[in-house]
Formats: C-alpha cells, sequence, structure tokens
C-alpha cells in the first residue's frame, strides 16, 4: 500500500546577522564539520581493523539462522569484537572529546557537540560494519 501524501510547506526566512554574527557562526560550523569528519575517520578506521580480525571473520562464517531462527552465538561474536574494538557509542564520544580538546575545535564547541558529532557519525558506520557482517564492502 503506497504511502499517502499530504501537503507540506517550507518557510524560509532570511536570518539578520552581523557580520562578525556570520563569522561565528561560520567558525562554530566549521568546527563541527571537521568534528564530525573526525569521528566518522575514527570509526572507519576501527571498522577496518575489525574486518580484519580472525574473530570478525569466524562470526561471519557462522550461518546467521539456525534451523530459521536468528543466530544469538552470531550475534554475540558480533557484539564482542565491536566492544573489543571500540565501536561503541561510549568509545567514539571519547575520541570526540579527545579532539575537541587537542586542537582549537575546543574554543568554538561546547560541551554537547561532540558527543552530538560521534552519535551522529557512528550510525553510518554501523551500517557499514552491518553489511560487512553480511558480506558487503564499502
Amino acid at each position: 500500500m503506497p504511502r499517502v501524501k499530504t501537503l507540506s510547506f517550507v518557510a524560509e526566512f532570511p536570518l539578520q546577522t552581523t557580520a562578525a554574527d556570520e563569522k561565528t557562526l561560520d567558525t562554530r560550523l566549521n568546527a563541527a564539520r571537521h568534528l564530525y569528519n573526525a569521528c566518522l575517520q575514527e570509526c572507519l578506521r576501527r571498522l577496518d581493523l575489525m574486518k580484519q580480525s580472525k574473530a570478525w571473520q569466524a562470526a561471519r562464517a557462522m550461518p546467521a539462522t539456525v534451523e530459521k531462527r536468528h543466530n544469538k552465538a552470531r550475534s554475540q561474536a558480533f557484539g564482542a569484537e565491536l566492544e573489543r574494538f571500540g565501536f561503541t557509542s561510549r568509545e567514539i564520544e571519547k575520541h570526540a572529546l579527545s579532539c575537541r580538546n587537542a586542537c582549537w575545535i575546543g574554543d568554538h564547541l561546547g560541551s554537547r557537540k561532540p558527543r552530538v558529532c560521534a552519535r551522529s557519525g557512528q550510525p553510518s558506520s554501523m551500517r557499514l560494519a552491518s553489511a560487512a557482517a553480511h558480506g558487503s564492502n564499502r
């Protein structure tokens, strides 16, 4: 059954900013972009390391279903590898925090931004991890 389309409207309002406000916004947005890219790069690095491990290969070799049921042992094996390589939200947030504190980004972003950047970058890499578990490459 197709989705029912509803009418929607988009209203755009220009911001009335000063040159100083624009510079501040530009600096903060660039800092957030750099932090997001650093988190995503770290996630991809950890994913590549995971895919090379023998335990990951062994988990991939396990059948996805056993007697038409989800194979819990396979899921646990993948979960253990995710934990071992620090591919968790907590570890990626720690990486984001260390990146923020190590350079100029910390001067322009508040304490919540590393968490937001880490949480928005990890789902992309988690989809790649899931695809890798099923045999796809990025």
